[in-house]
Formats: C-alpha cells, sequence, structure tokens
C-alpha cells in the first residue's frame, strides 16, 4: 500500500516540462518569466515610488527585470548533467545579486539550492 502512495506521488518528468526559451514580459506592475508554451512561472512585482515601496515590500523595477532575466537564463543552464558546475554559478550569482538588494530570504533559498546541488 505504502509503495502505490508513493508512485502516486512521483511526477513524471516527461508530464513536467518548462519548455525554453523562458521570456520575460513586463506587465503594469511586475515582470512575469513565462516558459515557451505561455505557462507563467514567476511573477516579480516592483513599486518605484518609494514610500509605497517600503509599505508593500516591494522591489525597484529595475530589481525585479535583474531577478526576472536571470531566472529566465536558467533552462540554457540545465542543458545536461555536466552542466552542475554552471547551475551552481548561476545560483551563486543570484544569492549575490539577491543579497546586495537586500533581500535575505531569496538569498537563503538560493544558498540552500546550491547546498541542495552540491549533495545530489
Amino acid at each position: 500500500m505504502a509503495d502505490k502512495l508513493a508512485d502516486k506521488k512521483r511526477i513524471d518528468p516527461s508530464a513536467r516540462r518548462l519548455p525554453s526559451p523562458w521570456q520575460v514580459r513586463e506587465l503594469t506592475e511586475c515582470y512575469v518569466v513565462e516558459d515557451a508554451t505561455g505557462q507563467r512561472l514567476a511573477f516579480l512585482y516592483f513599486e518605484d515610488e518609494p514610500g509605497r515601496r517600503s509599505a508593500t515590500g516591494r522591489l525597484t523595477k529595475d530589481e525585479a527585470r535583474r531577478i526576472a532575466a536571470n531566472i529566465a537564463k536558467l533552462p540554457t543552464l540545465l542543458l545536461g548533467p555536466t552542466d552542475r558546475e554552471a547551475v551552481q554559478h548561476a545560483i551563486a550569482r543570484l544569492e549575490v545579486t539577491a543579497d546586495e538588494m537586500g533581500l535575505q530570504q531569496t538569498a537563503q533559498l538560493l544558498a540552500m539550492a546550491k547546498l541542495t546541488i552540491e549533495d545530489s
């Protein structure tokens, strides 16, 4: 019974592909990262008015654009098993960018992702 439950929880990798290229689209108050089919993968909200930005906790437009652009680059880094170092390098760059922007939670998540890749 437990084996059947475990099998149901496993996701068939071919059924959950996010085809490249990923692209960034600018909307009114956010950038959206989409895969080649138009599936929305990430939303990065921004606010350039300092008072509203501090009240909402949003990024500046430039910060949101830079992070969205880096997320959109990820599929090109995931080309094969020999690209593990490239992925680690990309995550490290994102981690530094997030840290420089004062996004400690994002930087911590990226650090955990980097450790997960190193351990696998």
